[in-house]
This record gives C-alpha cells, structure tokens and sequence, in this order.
C-alpha cells in the first residue's frame, strides 16, 4: 500500500511537470526559434543516457517527460492520446517538432527487457500484438522488432545509441540548438551509459528456440540498422 502511494504521488508529480512545461511551451513557441527534439525508439535503447546527454549540455530534453527543449521517450511512438510514462503524442504533436528513432544492439536490449514493468506491458499491448502468456523474452523480442518498425515510419533519420558521440552535433543542428562543442564533448567522455540494470544476458540461440522465424526478422532488421 505504501509504494502503491509512493507511485501515485511520483505519477502526480511528473504529469504537473508536464501540463506546466506543455502550457510554457504553447506560449514559447509564439516567439522561439528552437524546435522540439523528439527521440523515440524501443525502451531499453538509450534514452536516458541521450537525454542525460542533452542536458548535461545546457538542454532541456526529459527522459519520459516533457522537457521546454524536448524529450526522449519510447512511449512516444505510437500515434495515441493514452499515456503511460510523461505525455501523449497527442499533447505534443502541434509543437514544431523534430522526431528522431533511436536504436539499440538487439540481444542487449531484448535482454535489458525482461524487466520492463507491467504497466509498459500493458500500454505496448494496446498497439501491438503478443499474448499475454508469451514468456518475458518472446514478449521482449515482439516488442524489439515492431516498436521499432513503428518508429521508423514517424522520424526522419533512424541512428544507433552507439553512435550518439557522432550523431549529437547533428541533432543539435536539425533543431537549432547552439551548443559549445568541447563542452559537450567533455560530457560525452564522461557521461555512463543510464539503466545498467542486473537481468539475465540473452543469446541468439536463446530467441531462436522462442521463435525462429521471428529470430531472423530481428536479424535482418538489426543488419538494416548497421549491426
């Protein structure tokens, strides 16, 4: 009953802090150059550490809530006004936004995924089919694969967390925000990887006994996304 309230009060918190910075935001944009920055992908491919990255670096784009630069979220892609973690598309679709997807090495992810929380669960399965009897991996791996097919078709450029050293400056550029290079680089040398959670660490061998063919869907997706 005590971390159920712990919860409640937690979700309050950070649905005001949204509502204010949406509300801040309608009012910026009359006069802001800046776009908002929109990273979005599957859970568990980095969006804590680019968001961490960004601000660290004088921006403010929040991790599953709203930032007055942006905000990294794999909640964000569907097309929905339900919500789960910080806001919907819904609420920040009007804004002047700049949406990028943000990939991950799977068996890493997948892996990291075993454990996602229930209420994610729940908010994927709305929007993409996977029984609620599938074990965590199967379920993981369904999730990998079409979360992804899913964003893919909202962003305009697809790039792997791995690569975030490189591909930051371009972000910066594609919404206009003016950051000190050797500072930010400093950052990038010292900022860890987020969500360094203890799970099981899954093999190719491991997905495919769940399901071969799904196995080889991931394979050839993750070849497309250079890994």
């Amino acid at each position: 009953m005590k971390m159920k309230r712990i919860f409640s009060l937690y979700f309050l918190k950070n649905r005001f802090h949204d509502i204010l910075n949406i509300f801040l935001l309608k009012i910026f944009s009359l006069f802001r150059k800046r776009k908002l920055l929109v990273i979005i992908g599957c859970g568990r491919s980095g969006t804590k550490y680019a968001s961490n990255i960004f601000k660290k670096s004088g921006f403010d784009v929040g991790h599953e809530g709203l930032g007055l630069n942006g905000i990294s979220s794999w909640c964000l892609v569907p097309y929905t006004d339900l919500r789960v973690w910080g806001p919907s598309w819904k609420e920040i679709k009007s804004f002047d936004n700049v949406v990028v997807h943000q990939v991950r090495e799977p068996l890493k992810t997948i892996s990291s995924l075993q454990t996602f929380e229930e209420i994610s669960w729940d908010f994927i399965g709305k929007f993409i089919n996977f029984n609620r009897r599938d074990s965590r991996t199967l379920r993981a791996m369904k999730y990998w694969y079409f979360w992804n097919k899913l964003a893919e078709k909202k962003a305009v450029i697809t790039y792997k967390v791995e690569d975030f050293n490189s591909v930051f400056f371009k972000l910066c550029n594609m919404v206009r925000f003016n950051v000190d290079k050797k500072s930010a680089e400093n950052v990038m040398a010292t900022e860890k990887k987020a969500n360094r959670r203890k799970h099981v660490y899954l093999t190719w061998m491991d997905l495919k006994n769940e399901d071969a063919a799904l196995t080889e869907k991931i394979k050839k997706l993750a070849k497309s996304y250079r890994y």
